[in-house]
């Protein structure tokens, strides 16, 4: 090993060698001063093979190589880059031959933004392969591809790009032992035409899908098409210039049914309709949407008849913020059921309720309200095997006259509860338990300033009752309490 130096930072020189049982090995640099020239390497050679390896400089900042060679056992390998200045030219690549193969690997670029050419080149036992991309400058001409062919077939990909944002085409070809496939898209500038797909056809039958686009937000169509040992499917949107007119739909044809589900639209924010339809093993069923424009007219449904029973849930409303009805109606193996709401006009006129009929009884509960802030009645009436319940609250207009109760008969005897109100602040309030014959009046009045109450109570089985009294007029205030358990009590109350 040694090293020479000569001053003024030019010229050095330095060097290794060694021999021995394992082989020779040689390193050396040589540099020659002002940054220019500069040559580097190592060579060996021995039991496992030759190796070379170095790097060339040439000053100014142009004029680079270095590069690796091994030759052995297993083959031969070569790796490179050379660089020529002023930003152009520039190649780099490997290249291997041996018992696996060829493989051959490198970029090509020269200058001023313009060409460039990069890929892989392999030739072996499982087949060949190529891969590149090449580019020509000011921003047109691109292509790019994966290229196989071998045991399993043949395939193929790439992107193809022609000038100033137009033009690209990209696709994969396969050709082997399940079928063949084909993908890509195309494109042709100025915001028109566009093109995508796949295509299969094999043992498994035929698909193909793909999207076309032709200019200027219109036209523009996309499925997906299957025939085969499954059956048969197909499913696409259709839409047609400046938005108007766009259809969606799946169709589908096999061993369990058919099955059919799309949307349609016809532009101006009027006309939409989408729906699903099954027929089949399982039975039949229909829903939909339909609507009809400037905000009026809307049906939705759900339709099923089949082994279980038949079902029909739909919602009508007819439009100026008025007319709407809403309903489920179901009969089968456990009964009938039917639940829905109505509405009619400006803010007045609802009603709501659910209907049973089936082995546990019959169930009746609803809501009915008429507008302008008067009537409106809710209750729920059961008959069954356990007896009859009713409830209900009853209120009618400008609040005045206002009824709630629950009234039950049955194995355990009969009880009623209610709330009677009748308006301008007076209250009327009744209670009665049939059982233990029970009775409780409590009325309240207040005009002005002129102010009563009464309350009576009485219990049946201990004979007691009770009365109270209390008056308030102007200034003056009395109360009387009679009770059959302990007396009567007067109070009068004077302020001056």
């Amino acid at each position: 090993m040694w090293k020479l130096y000569t001053g003024g930072t030019g010229t050095e020189s330095m060097w290794r060698l060694y021999t021995g049982a394992t082989g020779t090995e040689s390193m050396w640099r040589l540099y020659t001063g002002g940054t220019g020239t500069e040559s580097m390497w190592s060579l060996y050679t021995g039991a496992t093979g030759t190796e070379s390896m170095w790097r060339l400089y040439t000053g100014a900042t142009g004029t680079e190589s270095m590069w690796r060679l091994y030759t052995g056992a297993t083959g031969t390998e070569s790796m490179w880059r050379l660089y020529t200045g002023g930003t152009g030219t520039e190649s780099m690549w490997r290249l291997y031959t041996g018992c696996y193969g060829t493989e051959s690997m490198w970029r090509l670029y020269t200058g001023a933004t313009g060409t460039e050419s990069m890929w892989r080149l392999y030739t072996g036992a499982t087949g060949t392969e190529s891969m590149w991309r090449l580019y020509t400058g000011a921003t047109g001409t691109e292509s790019m591809w994966r290229l196989y062919t071998g045991g399993t077939g043949t395939e193929s990909m790439w992107r193809l790009y022609t000038g100033c944002y137009s033009t690209e085409s990209m696709w994969r070809l396969y050709t082997g032992g399940t079928g063949t496939e084909s993908m890509w898209r195309l494109y042709t500038g100025g915001t028109g035409t566009e093109s995508m797909w796949r295509l299969y056809t094999g043992c498994y039958g035929t698909e193909s899908m793909w999207r076309l686009y032709t200019g200027y937000y219109g036209t523009e169509s996309m499925w997906r098409l299957y025939t085969g040992c499954y059956g048969t499917e197909s499913m696409w949107r259709l839409y047609t210039g400046y938005y108007g007119t766009e259809s969606m739909w799946r169709l589908y044809t096999g061993a369990t049914g058919t099955e059919s589900m799309w949307r349609l639209y016809t532009g101006g924010t009027g006309t939409e309709s989408m729906w699903r339809l099954y027929t089949g093993c399982y039975g039949t069923e229909s829903m939909w949407r339909l609507y009809t424009g400037a905000t009026g007219t809307e049906s939705m449904w759900r339709l099923y008849t089949g082994a279980t029973g038949t079902e029909s849930m739909w919602r009508l409303y007819t439009g100026a913020t008025g007319t709407e009805s809403m309903w489920r109606l179901y009969t089968g193996g456990t009964g009938t059921e039917s639940m829905w709401r109505l509405y009619t006009g400006c803010y007045s006129t609802e009603s709501m309720w659910r209907l049973y009929t089936g082995g546990t009884g019959t169930e009746s509960m609803w809501r009915l309200y008429t507008g302008g802030t008067g009537t409106e009645s809710m209750w729920r009436l059961y008959t069954g095997g356990t007896g009859t319940e009713s409830m209900w609250r009853l209120y009618t207009g400008c609040y005045g006259t206002e009824s709630m109760w629950r009234l039950y008969t049955g194995y355990y005897g009969t009880e009623s509860m209610w709330r009677l109100y009748t308006g301008c602040y007076g209250t009327v309030n009744v209670e009665a338990i049939y059982r233990v014959l029970r009775y409780r009046v409590n009325v309240e009045a207040i005009y002005r300033v002129l102010r009563y109450r009464v309350n009576v109570e009485a219990i049946y089985r201990v004979l007691r009752y009770r009365v109270n009294v209390e008056a308030i007029y102007r200034r003056y205030r009395y109360r009387v309490n009679v009770s059959m358990c302990g007396g009567t009590d007067v109070e009068v109350i004077m302020y001056m």
